[in-house]
């Protein structure tokens, strides 16, 4: 357990530290940019997520979840994502100019095609990362995740600067590319350097093919929306919404990105070890979740002025959808566990069928409320979040014979939490009005007061992050 433990901390110094660089990119482009061209940008940058999730075809889950790891599964894995990924990538150059046409949105081909370069490298950046996160080395992982962050914070600040527009955003994103492939091939080079191989991939595309679909399906619930509205509406529209959503995700993975890259590993591992993995799985979304609800919770308060005060007055209207996506981050959180363990469990096929199912009602939820305006969009992720918790508490009855009242039982106190820190700033917002309080108020508040509310209500409620805190005490003391 210390190894995972050690892997979290490594994982989250480097995720949170990466976040902080995003945070200030975000809030530089934001500030340099109009809405106009950060809308253009979100268009091709949202059609070319979609496709990446492709491009590796679940071969780092592969990896990271065999039990007894070869040289010939290393080099069926690259030969394999070689295959796809390279395939995806001159798909995308040449398509780039049709997809202008389009959404008929001007020199939007430049960028998808300035975009697609990502997928060259795919393969070597993707196979470096899994072996590893296989062996908990974040650590490694984070020194390059950070590296590459800050380059491309700089390059394209810098470009912004020297009047290239969106293209800066583009041309970040091809360093930050480069040098996650160049330090991800050099730190596994003892492992990684072998040549690929074009037999006996199968098993590693059976897979892929169900891991990477629901991945991608649960993931357009990012990126859809962008599609959608750019579509139907305008690019300032695409830009609004892009900004409450991305503001909202912000801050969920800026909790969950410190977990997350070791959660399929964690997981996979205690599988192979023969551990119940629903009480596991239970234990592990118990502690994610007393982070995760409170935050976001006092969120959906603090929407109008965090956002103020990040990205500046031309983006006020992204508030009101923000507050409400709040409520769908909370909801989508309660099984956010449940693709790995699914994985671990090997009914990768059961998890694409869940997540497809969800993604078809969810398009439809958002084309039927377009017309009604972003906030209505936004009760549309709601509806949902909520299919999400029924729908996957079933999935996780069946096969992972989860106890769902055993299970909303364990992350009672959880919700409990976030509903009286909820209650707190909102109290204060009735009496006050936050919004119009002065930033040090607002931070003494979010950064200072709310943090000791929510660290009492974890002790007197006796919840297993007060069990952490305690074991991470005395090992500082030792």
């Amino acid at each position: 357990m210390r190894t995972v433990r050690t892997a979290i901390l490594h994982s989250a110094a480097g995720k949170y530290l990466i976040k902080l660089i995003s945070l200030v990119s975000t809030i530089a482009i934001a500030r340099l940019l109009t809405p106009e061209e950060i809308g253009t940008f979100a268009i091709a940058s949202a059609l070319v997520m979609i496709m990446a999730d492709f491009r590796i075809l679940g071969a780092n889950t592969y990896l990271v979840r065999e039990k007894e790891l070869t040289v010939d599964k290393i080099k069926a894995s690259y030969g394999l994502t070689i295959l796809i990924s390279w395939s995806l990538g001159a798909l995308v150059m040449l398509s780039s100019f049709w997809v202008a046409d389009f959404f008929k949105v001007e020199n939007l081909g430049i960028i998808f095609f300035m975009l697609s370069t990502g997928f060259i490298f795919a393969p070597f950046i993707s196979i470096p990362n899994a072996l590893l996160s296989r062996e908990y080395r974040f650590d490694r992982i984070s020194q390059i995740a950070i590296s590459s962050a800050t380059l491309q914070l700089i390059v394209t600040v810098g470009f912004i600067l020297l009047g290239f527009s969106y293209y800066a955003l583009a041309i970040g994103h091809i360093v930050s590319v480069f040098v996650t492939f160049s330090l991800g091939v050099y730190a596994t080079r003892q492992q990684s350097l072998v040549w690929p191989s074009f037999q006996n991939m199968k098993p590693i595309a059976s897979l892929g093919i169900y891991s990477t679909l629901g991945k991608t399906f649960r993931n357009m619930q990012l990126t859809a929306p962008d599609v959608i509205i750019g579509k139907l509406g305008t690019t300032a529209q695409v830009a609004m919404f892009s900004r409450g959503l991305g503001f909202i995700n912000f801050v969920t993975d800026s909790i969950y990105a410190g977990v997350r890259p070791v959660v399929q590993p964690f997981l996979s591992r205690k599988k192979n070890d023969g551990a119940d993995l629903a009480y596991t799985y239970t234990a592990a979304s118990h502690l994610m979740l007393g982070l995760i609800l409170p935050v976001l919770s006092v969120t959906s308060v603090v929407t109008l002025p965090a956002i103020q005060i990040m990205f500046g007055d031309q983006w006020l209207a992204a508030a009101a959808p923000a507050s409400i996506l709040t409520l769908w981050a909370m909801l989508r959180a309660i099984h956010l566990l449940s693709p790995q363990a699914l994985i671990a469990n090997h009914a990768e096929k059961v998890m694409f069928l869940k997540e497809l199912l969800l993604f078809v009602v969810f398009i439809f939820l958002v084309i039927q409320t377009f017309p009604y305006g972003l906030t209505a969009i936004a009760w549309a992720f709601v509806a949902t979040g909520l299919l999400d918790v029924v729908v996957s508490s079933l999935v996780l009855r069946r096969y992972l014979q989860l106890q769902i009242l055993a299970f909303f039982r364990s992350i009672l106190p959880s919700v409990v939490i976030a509903v009286l820190c909820w209650a707190f700033v909102f109290a204060i917002d009735i009496k006050w009005t936050i919004a119009e309080q002065s930033l040090l108020f607002i931070l003494g508040l979010l950064f200072f007061v709310v943090p000791v509310l929510w660290l009492t209500l974890i002790f007197v409620l006796r919840h297993p992050i007060s069990v952490e805190i305690r074991s991470l005490y005395l090992r500082t003391k030792r």
